[in-house]
């Protein structure tokens, strides 16, 4: 059983997601902080997210 190295507990393999580039198949974090770390990203990076979206928007309307 892996230790995710983020919350360092140890967990069955089915709390973590396939990754097939790593040698395990898996990534390193669990599924719960990879998750977290994925909304904390989208959340300190909204202002550019919502830029290119009307940057797309305005390239489709001309």
């Amino acid at each position: 059983m892996p230790t995710c190295p983020t919350c360092s507990t140890t967990k069955p393999r089915e709390a973590f997601a396939v990754d097939r580039s790593k040698a395990s198949g898996h990534k390193s974090a669990c599924k719960l902080c990879d998750a977290a770390s994925s909304r904390a990203y989208d959340a300190a990076h909204l202002d550019a997210r919502r830029a290119r979206q009307r940057a797309a928007g305005r390239r489709r309307r001309a």
